[in-house]
């Protein structure tokens, strides 16, 4: 979809907002205000009256969800056309203004359109994706359900467990239904455009409200002049966090971020200045914000409290006028949610027990730390260490400096200014301001220090940027136009330094965002939870192109790296027969590995259940399909296909399960892939690989010759936070023990035989030690929080399920010497090597050698520091043979090892006579490190 395709509906859609809400502000809103904001807040509230009357509508009279959304789309726009004749015919309209209006609709944007949405427009809105979060997907697949005719009401689970999405479709609880959704599902019965591009382009119009409601919110709220609102509009076009919130894809908390303070200024104008027709626009807006995300409802409600409580002790705000706005408030919301009111009481309990239940959480730590302020105030990105600061700023204390003098700098201009508006603000609006940010810093405290649950307060971060970008935007029009009590000289080039430091360090932060979120390059990219989706057309062709060789009786097997991808695949495919091999849950259970016998594990909420994918079939499937080798995401388990695939392009292939034996796959137990983008290290560290806690699953379907032998190859890399580098590991298939090895440092290890089942074999690779997550260094708060939540107990890659006689595949690029980090590229095996080419106490090598090769040429540094006797003694066993060396002095050495007998490969065995323990070096390395000498290259001649 072009960009200029993609603009297109992103103006239609705002005109289609504006349609809806025009009648609601030009009846509600009083005429003196009607000028300067009807055309600002219209689009906002015009999703928001669609989302309330459409959700009360289908939910109450149990009409479809896109019938709902029609009946009120004619309705509006029926309204709107009948209320823009009347005022034109009495000259309240005129061509030039309505010129004026769409330009400063524009200009207030323009920021936003440029800075966060510009991946939107270059991927289209077919294709963008941002993170490709779950919880989009899982809006997608409500919306598919609703679209079918069902009702807001009704709730449902599929029994195919060969059609995943159908399976799932309806199965979502009340609390996750969003109302928002209905603003797609609107768009797509109107355009005839799918479900996933009105969806996205839905959360790119709710993220272009934003800059109006922050316009009227300031107005309103904080008494900016237009130049200052204005600012501030421009502002949180370009904020960091709100950026972050873009790039998580949120359905119902980005709807939610226009809503909120458009809420609150509603509710301060009716409180200040109390009148029937806002009582009725502050209702619509409250009872479309229950909907539509109810967990912001009480950031937009208690600080009117405050404010209502003080107006009344003041005389502002007379008893009367307090029960008039209150009953006119329970009588429209009374009359619009009547039918609704047990959905809804369903809805507000199904919130109460997602919020008990996650407390817990394992993501989003780093926001309970002193983490926080540097990403709340936009001076760097989640998660922290992706930011350009530790890619340009090296050792990471430095970029890490760099971080806190940024944040120091930038927070004090803003509370320096704060206070000062504070002081001559007019008492309603500061008892307002205050009250907020009271009440706000008050939640602050409780999820961080009390409860700890580290999501609400990364959502608050981006919620809550309405209260700081206003006293941004102040402290612009005091260094703009200095008056009494301004301050001069350095104290001013401070101030501003601070404040060009907040508009730059966002900027430059939003933009880091959309890099991330275009999903082409993994370096950094961590917070992307599947790469090559953005922009990604071959999605599109996937349906007629497995179809064309998939007979509609016969299913196809899904073997993606994780459940996202899996689930995407799903959903093109959902008229095919089709099963999940692996990975249908969610990244945070799918890392949780089963007990080996009973098969029972310990879910994301701290349930104890059976470890049970419905979608998996076993070896019933006709086909295979996986990703392409040119595609990112790989798996750290090799797969190995006997024949061509019937059909492939950029990102898939499809294989024919009956030409493909020995098909193998990861499962459960492992974190997120990890990859190393950066071929400079002077350390080993694999391209493709995953972390650890318990070990991982690996499943092997129709083996090749049923009842012969079979053995798992893996490379793996000891973890940390334990006191040895070493972990012992144990090998089962189907519930049977049949190797186990300790592995020191860093090993690829082949297994003894195992005899697989002819279907499903499930192997599993069990580590018996338990290690904690890593410690921060120097907490300021919080000191129980980890550095990352993740057990980094072992890294697994390169896994290989081998036929009887086979060896792992050697790598590409192997020369006959090995240097450096090709000592552990390229052995068949090895074990006790770290990573940098230290050996400790241990290690052995088997290397790939032909009949000629007579010796073995190892050269090496044994360091003088370490309290070592010399001459220093090591000892080889090279196939069997056993040789005695000698090093004469600390420094470089070259041994010579004599070879016997190589037959295809030589196995060398090292035994230093001496190695030392380096303790003082735990807090570094946050693990034992035992260090006898390096090895720097290893000939065979």
């Amino acid at each position: 979809m072009p960009i200029l395709e993609t603009a297109a509906l992103l103006l239609a859609g705002l005109a289609y907002l504006t349609l809806l809400g025009y009648p609601v502000v030009r009846l509600t809103l009083p005429e003196d205000l009607r000028e300067e904001y009807a055309h600002v807040i219209a689009p906002g509230v015009g999703y928001m009256v669609l989302c309330l009357f459409a959700f009360a509508l289908s939910g109450g009279a149990r009409i479809g969800a896109p019938a709902a959304s029609l009946i009120v789309s004619a309705v509006m726009a029926a309204a709107t056309v009948i209320l823009v004749v009347r005022d034109w015919r009495a000259g309240r309209l005129r061509r030039a203004g309505v010129r004026s209006r769409v330009l400063h609709v524009a200009i207030l944007i323009a920021p936003l359109e440029l800075a966060l949405l510009w991946p939107f427009f270059v991927n289209g809105a077919d294709t963008y994706l941002g993170a490709v979060n779950p919880d989009y997907f899982a809006g997608l697949v409500d919306d598919y359900f609703l679209q079918k005719g069902h009702s807001v009401a009704d709730f449902t689970k599929g029994r195919d467990t060969f059609h995943p999405l159908d399976y799932l479709a309806g199965s979502i609880s009340s609390s996750g239904r969003f109302a928002s959704g209905l603003v797609a599902i609107a768009f797509s019965k109107m355009t005839g455009l799918d479900l996933r591009t009105t969806l996205t382009l839905s959360i790119a119009l709710f993220m272009s409200c934003l800059p109006l409601a922050m316009y009227f919110f300031s107005r309103v709220v904080f008494g900016l002049d237009r130049v200052g609102a204005r600012m501030a509009a421009w502002l949180i076009g370009i904020s960091t966090p709100v950026a972050m919130s873009y790039l998580y894809f949120y359905l119902g908390q980005n709807s939610g971020l226009a809503a909120l303070p458009l809420t609150l200024a509603a509710g301060f104008l009716l409180l200040t200045r109390p009148d029937a027709r806002l009582v009725v626009l502050f209702t619509l807006l409250v009872n479309a914000l229950l909907v539509v995300y109810l967990g912001m409802l009480p950031y937009a409600v208690a600080p009117l409290g405050v404010l209502g409580l003080y107006l009344l002790a003041t005389r502002r705000l007379s008893w009367k006028w307090l029960g008039l706005m209150l009953a006119g408030f329970a009588a429209v919301s009374l009359a619009v949610n009547f039918a609704m009111l047990q959905s809804i009481y369903a809805m507000v309990r199904g919130w109460s027990n997602v919020i008990g239940q996650t407390l817990q959480g394992q993501y989003f730590l780093d926001f309970l730390t002193e983490a926080f302020f540097p990403m709340f105030l936009g001076a760097v990105i989640y998660p922290l260490k992706t930011s350009w600061y530790y890619a340009v700023f090296q050792p990471e204390a430095v970029a890490a400096t760099m971080v806190a003098a940024v944040t120091i700098l930038v927070g004090f201009a803003i509370l320096w200014f704060a206070w000062r508006w504070l002081r001559q603000a007019d008492p309603v609006r500061t008892v307002t301001v205050v009250a907020a940010i009271a009440i706000y810093a008050a939640v602050w405290w409780v999820y961080s220090f009390q409860r700890q649950y580290g999501y609400a307060v990364f959502k608050m971060s981006s919620w809550l940027q309405f209260m700081v970008v206003p006293f941004v935007a102040y402290a612009w029009m005091a260094l703009r136009s200095p008056g009494p009590g301004t301050p001069a000289g350095w104290k001013r080039a401070a101030f501003a330094a601070g404040f060009a430091l907040y508009v730059v360090a966002n900027f430059v932060g939003t933009t880091e965002y959309g890099i991330k979120g275009m999903g082409n390059t993994v370096a950094r990219a961590y917070i992307v939870n599947s790469f090559q989706m953005s922009g990604n057309r071959d999605y599109f062709g996937l349906a007629g192109e497995v179809g064309r060789h998939v007979a509609k009786d016969e299913s196809v097997g899904l073997a993606f790296v994780d459940s996202i991808q899996n689930f995407w695949v799903a959903y093109y495919l959902r008229d095919q027969r089709i099963s999940l091999l692996a990975h249908e849950n969610i990244p945070g259970d799918d890392e949780n590995l089963p007990d080996v016998m009973t098969n029972k594990l310990v879910d994301y909420y701290g349930n104890v259940r059976e470890a049970n994918n419905v979608f998996f079939h076993g070896a019933e499937d006709q086909y295979y399909l996986t990703w392409n080798e040119s595609h990112l995401n790989h798996d750290i388990v090799e797969p190995r296909f006997s024949s061509p695939p019937v059909w492939k392009d950029r990102t898939f292939r499809l294989f024919r399960s009956a030409d493909n034996p020995d098909m193998v796959f990861s499962g459960r137990g492992f974190y997120r892939m990890e990859y190393e983008t950066d071929r400079t290290l002077n350390y080993w560290w694999p391209e493709r690989s995953r972390w650890s806690a318990q070990g991982g699953e690996v499943y092997l379907l129709r083996p090749a010759a049923p009842g012969t032998p079979r053995r798992i190859a893996f490379d793996l890399i000891v973890g940390y936070e334990h006191r040895e580098d070493a972990r012992n590991v144990e090998l089962w298939a189907n519930k049977v023990k049949f190797d186990e090895v300790r592995i020191t440092s860093a090993g690829r290890y082949v297994s003894k035989p195992f005899v697989p089942a002819a279907d499903v074999t499930k192997i599993v690779i069990r580590i018996r030690e338990r290690v904690p997550p890593g410690k921060r260094p120097l907490p300021l708060w919080n000191r129980d929080i980890p550095l990352d939540y993740r057990q980094l107990n072992a890294l697994l890659s390169n896994i290989h399920v081998l036929r009887e006689g086979e060896s792992v595949p050697q790598p590409a690029g192997c020369p006959r010497a090995l240097r450096g980090t090709e000592i552990l590229r390229c052995p068949r095996a090895y074990n006790g090597v770290q990573i940098d080419g230290w050996i400790g106490r241990k290690a052995s090598l088997v290397m790939v050698a032909d009949a000629t090769a007579r010796k073995a040429v190892m050269k090496g540094f044994v360091p003088g520091t370490l309290g070592f006797t010399f001459p220093y003694r090591i000892t080889f066993n090279v196939n069997g043979a056993e040789t005695v060396s000698e090093v004469a002095k600390p420094g470089d050495f070259t041994l010579e090892i004599p070879v016997a007998a190589a037959q295809g490969e030589v196995a060398i065995d090292i035994v230093p006579a001496q190695a030392s323990d380096r303790t003082e070096e735990f807090s570094v390395r946050h693990k034992l490190v035992t260090q006898a000498f390096r090895l720097d290259s290893v000939e065979l001649q």
